[in-house]
């Protein structure tokens, strides 16, 4: 909520890890840190349809309502920074 929002509003750098898990041994991670922007109406079509074709929503419980009925806003971060990490396989 308001936490989410002065990241917006600030202009302030967040930071976000994505990872993939084969093994104990095999897997990846990236991190990225940049400002949050939102992404121009004329582009959330596509934003949508990349974000169904590669990722999934954790959980929506928390707003205690149908997926349906939940209004989402896109954004996207403007990468300052970006790092990542693999494990090790034999």
């Amino acid at each position: 909520g308001r936490e989410k929002r002065w990241y917006i509003e600030t202009g302030n750098p967040v930071t976000l890890c994505v990872h993939s898990r084969e093994s104990v041994d095999d897997w990846k991670s990236v991190l990225v840190k940049g400002p949050l922007e939102p992404i121009p109406s004329e582009e959330q079509t596509r934003a949508s349809a990349i974000f169904a074709s590669q990722a999934k929503v954790a959980s929506t419980d928390v707003f205690q309502k149908p997926m349906q009925e939940i209004e989402f806003e896109w954004y996207r971060i403007d990468i300052e920074e970006i790092t990542g990490r693999t494990g090790t396989v034999d």
